[in-house]
């Protein structure tokens, strides 16, 4: 998975491998089938096949962004941090992965990823005057 790669994304590419999963992070059943969360999807995009609390911290690390920023559930108007209501959404009002990828995506920040997408294209020179 590429680096700049938004929530929204991963979420839906690993949604497209993987079975949908309520209550756990990333199981492997007998028969080799993949079930995953929300955010487990995301994490199994990133190629990773990470147990939770492992995947939680993978998580913050590559989205830091999920335990900084408030916003209010859609569906009951819980407010807390993204990485709950993203786990609330998948676990108790059974939203599927793809759902709650856009609402993801509505509100993920956009300007970093262009910022990282802009010092990517220009020589290491131009970086200070682009910031």
């Amino acid at each position: 998975m590429e680096d700049h790669m938004k929530l929204s994304e991963a979420i839906r590419l690993g949604a497209m491998a993987t079975e949908p999963a309520r209550g756990f992070f990333i199981e492997r059943s007998s028969n080799g089938i993949i079930k995953t969360c929300a955010f487990g999807s995301a994490v199994y995009a990133a190629g990773q096949l990470l147990k939770w609390p492992e995947g939680n911290r993978y998580i913050i690390g590559r989205w830091p962004w999920v335990i900084h920023t408030l916003v209010k559930c859609p569906a009951c108007r819980w407010i807390t941090i993204v990485m709950e209501i993203i786990i609330h959404l998948n676990d108790y009002h059974g939203w599927s992965r793809e759902r709650t990828a856009f609402f993801v995506s509505m509100i993920e920040p956009q300007e970093q990823v262009l910022l990282e997408d802009q010092r990517k294209e220009q020589p290491d020179n131009e970086l200070v005057a682009a910031i």
